[in-house]
């Protein structure tokens, strides 16, 4: 399906998240994650620092678990950088890493539809060792998500209720 398809769900679901209370899913997100066994094994978590339309999980989150080593995307190029430093990035290792991919829209076999960058789709493509987990609130997941060549579709899907 075209970028088209892409940009009218794009429209379709911000509607979706008007007035919504967001912050009452963050209970449900955390619950889930640290009870999944990818997160539980995890040394290196690739996080998404949640922008203020998307749920608000990650200050909870990592300082309920800061045994773990946190990192954010770059805003200078495709890599990760340690929350501690931005000197530090993440480089693939022996350590068992888990990527927190956020989305507008997901369905159930993995595939999200972002906010059109395709930021994400090219780091999964060249990390696709690691385990993937997108985080979507349940009204945000979908039957069908409009598909291009270059998509990559994520190992799990994590719907949080309020």
């Amino acid at each position: 399906m075209s970028t088209e398809s892409k940009n009218k769900l794009r429209e379709e679901v911000q509607l979706l998240y008007k007035g919504r209370a967001l912050s009452t899913y963050t209970p449900s997100v955390i619950a889930q994650l640290e009870s999944n066994e990818h997160f539980l094994c995890a040394q290196d978590i690739l996080a998404y620092l949640p922008f203020s339309d998307e749920i608000p999980f990650f200050d909870e989150l990592r300082q309920t678990n800061l045994e773990k080593r946190w990192f954010v995307p770059s805003t200078k190029g495709y890599f990760f950088t340690k929350i501690e430093s931005q000197e530090n990035h993440w480089v693939p290792s022996s350590n068992l890493t888990l990527i927190l991919v956020p989305a507008r829209c997901a369905n159930l076999e993995g595939y999200r539809l972002g906010r059109g960058g395709g930021w994400y789709d090219r780091f999964l493509q060249k990390y696709e060792i690691m385990h993937s987990i997108v985080i979507i609130p349940d009204f945000a997941l979908v039957v069908k998500i409009p598909r291009e060549s270059h998509d990559i579709a994520v190992k799990q899907v994590l719907v949080a209720t309020s």
